[in-house]
């Protein structure tokens, strides 16, 4: 994806394990990760859901996503230009308990390099965006 990010959203769908959703937001459109996967969008009514803007101040520097890859449904990870990495993965309390949550793991964090080796594992395999056929959220 060569387009620039501008902002990135989240949110969370209360009462569910898969409830969180995060947006990526590009000048002239949208990927969605919707708890399970990723959907480039043309357009999206923000007004639909709480969402909440992520402080990321490389978003001004002109930053965009080379890769997508993904760890069977139970990690995600968004390579950005600057070697970030924007890491989405299940937070278990116990057995029964547990959420998705997400982190943005930069290139001098102490987790870097154990993020970096397990993208990169035989197994985590590249994502391509899919497009909205059956999932509107203009309405």
């Amino acid at each position: 994806m060569k387009d620039k990010l501008e902002n990135i959203y989240f949110y969370y769908l209360d009462g569910n394990e898969y409830g969180l959703n995060i947006l990526f937001e590009f000048e002239d459109n949208y990927l969605l990760f919707d708890s399970s996967s990723f959907l480039l969008l043309d357009k999206i009514d923000m007004l639909l859901f709480n969402w909440k803007k992520i402080d990321y101040e490389e978003i001004g520097n002109g930053v965009n996503i080379t890769e997508i890859r993904e760890d069977e449904n139970v990690s995600y990870f968004v390579k950005i230009s600057n070697g970030d990495i924007f890491y989405i993965y299940q937070k278990v309390y116990d057995l029964s308990n547990w959420e998705q949550d997400f982190e943005i793991i930069r290139k001098n964090s102490l987790k870097y390099s154990e993020i970096i080796e397990y993208m990169n594992e035989d197994w985590v395999e590249t994502v391509n965006p899919s497009p909205p056929d059956y999932y509107d959220l203009t309405k």
